[in-house]
């Protein structure tokens, strides 16, 4: 797989504050975004899309429910992230990549693979607000131009079934909850996908061929975990 995968899409997209059951953070400023918005995606296996197409990554997905909805367009949509990266990883890799000035919206999603390693929780915890605070600078220091999600729950797969599947849970709860107050204190919405994963699902398209990542159907609900409301209470302000 390759290190890094540059696109553009020729797409409409907006985007969207949290509900109530989430972040709530909306600013004025949103009605300003520019009509064409370079989106770039940071990340791990989850935000490629592992032993998926890449039509089924949720950050493409995400792009493409915005392109029904025709609202702003999206000139470019650039993925830094690879199956396996720690927060570490993801430093070195953006260290070496020539970003555009400014991204209209920017997407993280890291951190799993700190807790497979056994990583050092309170240097995760470092490292993934100078992940988010670069995130953020990257989207021109526009907060609310950045979205997180949560780590899902793996321990539930095949995969995680014969490792401890309590105690990937319980480090899991806890990453999530750093990532959530980490990016309450810097302004950032943080949607919960978790909740999605722990769900009792068995079609065929809720994981991946390797049972371990998520299939289409599971990042299309994903998607769907924090689209709807997002997106009336966008039209509500435009």
């Amino acid at each position: 797989m390759n290190r890094y995968f540059n696109f553009t899409l020729c797409l409409l997209f907006c985007f969207s504050c949290s509900s109530s059951a989430d972040l709530i953070l909306f600013d004025e400023n949103m009605t300003n975004f520019p009509q064409n918005i370079d989106f770039l995606s940071l990340g791990d296996s989850y935000t490629i899309g592992e032993a998926v197409d890449s039509t089924d990554r949720w950050p493409t997905v995400f792009a493409n429910r915005m392109v029904q909805d025709s609202i702003i367009n999206l000139k470019s949509h650039t993925y830094i992230a690879t199956t396996g990266w720690t927060t570490n990883e993801l430093m070195t890799a953006m260290d070496e990549f020539a970003f555009k000035d400014q991204y209209g919206l920017v997407s993280l999603s890291i951190g799993v693979n700190n807790q497979f390693r056994g990583l050092d929780f309170a240097v995760f915890e470092k490292e993934f607000e100078i992940l988010l605070k670069r995130a953020i600078s990257l989207a021109g220091d526009r907060s609310y131009a950045v979205l997180v999600i949560s780590i899902p729950d793996y321990g539930l797969t095949p995969f995680g079934q014969s490792r401890n599947p309590d105690k990937i849970a319980k480090e899991l709860d806890r990453y999530n909850v750093a990532k959530k107050d980490i990016c309450e204190k810097h302004g950032v919405v943080f949607y919960d996908i978790t909740t999605v994963s722990r769900q009792e699902n068995h079609e065929n398209s809720w994981l991946a061929s390797d049972n371990l990542h998520p299939g289409p159907l599971q990042y299309e609900l994903w998607v769907e975990r924090f689209y709807s409301k997002e997106y009336r209470r966008l039209m509500e302000v435009l």
